[in-house]
């Protein structure tokens, strides 16, 4: 059996005031996943997952225009597989893998730009055991291992450089 599903979101809001403030942010998310059944013993979920959400803020204050924008963007895909061992036994077991581009910050404050970007690669991989040890008893253990990277972006310094960043 295979069965297929998209899922899709999109939200927008904006708040201000006269043609003082502008504060507009928004999240699209979405996901493609296959649930594809191998045999009655093993099955599998597999997701390709895309998010962006969006932040834009501005001001107009004796005529200078000053301007925030921001974004956190994720691009991954997540297989999940279940398996029915023998018995009274359980086995989860996948892997994740996430690329994050994320602006924390463009500002625009009267002609001068400053704009901050990274990005970032997440790995996980993990298993887990159920065991039905008895009618009203459950054993579960299991193992996750997580890796972050920082692929560059504009550099994170000391506290107390003078920068201002931590």
């Amino acid at each position: 059996m295979i069965i297929f599903l998209f899922l899709f979101f999109i939200g927008r809001d904006h708040m201000g005031l006269e043609d003082l403030v502008s504060m507009k942010w928004g999240n699209i998310a979405s996901t493609l996943r296959w649930y594809h059944r191998f045999n009655d013993r093993l099955y599998s979920n597999t997701s390709l997952i895309l998010s962006s959400y969006i932040s834009d803020t501005s001001m107009e204050v004796l005529d200078m225009h000053n301007s925030l924008d921001t974004y956190i963007r994720k691009y991954g895909v997540r297989e999940d597989f279940t398996w029915s061992a023998q018995g009274r036994h359980l086995v989860k077991f996948g892997f994740e893998s996430t690329y994050n581009d994320l602006k924390s910050a463009e500002w625009d404050l009267n002609n001068y730009r400053e704009k901050e970007r990274r990005y970032a690669w997440e790995n996980s991989f993990w298993v887990n055991e159920d065991w039905q040890a008895m009618d009203h008893l459950t054993v579960s253990a299991g193992l996750r291992l997580n890796a972050f990277s920082a692929l560059g972006g504009f550099p994170l310094l000391p506290a107390g450089c003078g920068w201002g960043y931590t």
